[in-house]
């Protein structure tokens, strides 16, 4: 493999990792891994930068192996801190309380949570939703237990 190729590789394994799991954060939970998308960034940048400049080649090996290793470490961490429930399981939990209107304000997505989170997740979802009188309520659902709690406004 020359070093061009193992320049790109040293590039595109974290950068690509880095995407994957800010999208499935977004897309699968809200945003709720700040630290952890963070984190994963941070890790990249710091293996990426000293490749940039010219280093002898096993000095180089040992850089593209603390890149693999830090990305696996990175989804490694994301899959274990992974909350129980998802957005679509936490829908699925207030339709099945009887909620027939569900949505999302935007700005309020999430809410800190007291107890029950991890280092990584430390928030749970927030929804507006409404029963078949149509008084919107503003209910929270835990990320790890699937409880829901109506805030009285």
């Amino acid at each position: 493999m020359s070093d061009k190729s193992k320049r790109i590789l040293l590039v595109a394994i974290p950068v690509i990792a880095f995407v994957i799991l800010f999208l499935v954060n977004l897309s699968s939970y809200m945003g709720l891994y700040d630290d952890i998308v963070s984190v994963v960034l941070l890790a990249s940048v710091a293996v990426i930068l000293p490749a940039q400049v010219e280093q002898p080649k096993a000095r180089f090996g040992w850089l593209l192996a603390l890149s693999l290793t830090v990305t696996v470490a990175a989804v490694g961490l994301f899959a274990l801190c992974k909350p129980a429930v998802s957005t679509k399981q936490a829908s699925a939990l207030l339709l099945e309380a009887g909620y027939t209107e569900i949505g999302i304000t935007e700005g309020q997505r999430t809410y800190p949570l007291e107890e029950g989170g991890n280092w990584f997740v430390n928030k749970g979802y927030q929804y507006t939703a409404a029963k078949e009188d149509g008084k919107p309520e503003t209910v929270r659902v835990h990320p790890f237990t699937g409880e829901l709690t109506v805030i009285e406004e």
